[in-house]
């Protein structure tokens, strides 16, 4: 297999999402919306999303936190000059080979990456509210970044990039929690977003090891389904195909 076979004509329909410091990827859909993971821009009304050099504000119009899907629309139209990527209507099977093309680990370049994997299996997946979601594993190196990008088989996406799986303990998600309650003296002050935050001890100690377990990588990922994504969209009234 050669890099062609990756379709890099359609990664110019990728973009890098920046919502208030929160980066992913997200991808041009034929209606002109951009589809991305909703945890990136969550809570936020609004996004920046990046095309190469182009820079656009886009409305955060609809997002579902148990999907972990949102739809942004780019204050201008953008079909006419950047290709959207399509979705897929096939079946596919644990071992067909995947990629995506994404923003991974914070670096800041103006191309999208590409990671390659296998899909692993797929699996339901019981939402905040309950709702029971279909999510796929996938066998990829993806990292801090990738969320929101499309999860390609050949030349059409399949689903959505959700997160890497970092485990994590119980136990000790309750011991990072009750760090961040901790106070004590502020030790630190970092400028982020043009205003001070000031971080004490516990705080701190949370931020560095939940930056180790943020890049702990298993080499395994998931993705929401395009049976799902097809769902979301005709709910927001937009013919996925």
């Amino acid at each position: 297999m050669t890099p062609e076979d990756f379709f890099p004509e359609l990664a110019r329909g990728v973009a890098r999402v920046v919502a208030e410091g929160d980066h992913g990827t997200g991808f041009l859909h034929h209606s002109g919306h951009i589809i991305t993971a909703a945890h990136i821009v969550e809570g936020r009304n609004f996004a920046n999303v990046h095309f190469e050099m182009e820079s656009h504000q886009s409305k955060v119009i609809a997002a579902d936190q148990n999907r972990d899907i949102a739809l942004l629309k780019p204050n201008e139209p953008l079909s006419q000059r950047i290709p959207s990527i399509p979705l897929s209507s096939a079946s596919p099977l644990p071992g067909h080979l995947v990629y995506t093309w994404g923003f991974p680990g914070g670096v800041f370049h103006v191309q999208p990456l590409l990671s390659v994997g296998y899909l692993a299996g797929v699996h339901e997946h019981i939402g905040t509210n309950g709702t029971v979601v279909e999510r796929w594993y996938v066998n990829a190196a993806f990292n801090l970044g990738n969320s929101g990008g499309a999860l390609m088989l050949r030349e059409a996406a399949i689903g959505v990039i959700s997160r890497k799986v970092a485990p994590l303990k119980p136990v000790t998600g309750r011991a990072l929690d009750k760090l961040k309650e901790k106070r004590s003296e502020v030790i630190f002050t970092e400028t982020i977003n043009g205003r001070d935050v000031r971080f004490t001890e516990g705080e701190i100690i949370r931020e560095v090891l939940n930056e180790f377990r943020e890049n702990l990588q298993l080499v395994i990922g998931t993705a929401c389904s395009c049976q799902e994504l097809v769902s979301f969209l005709k709910e927001q009234g937009i013919e996925p195909y």
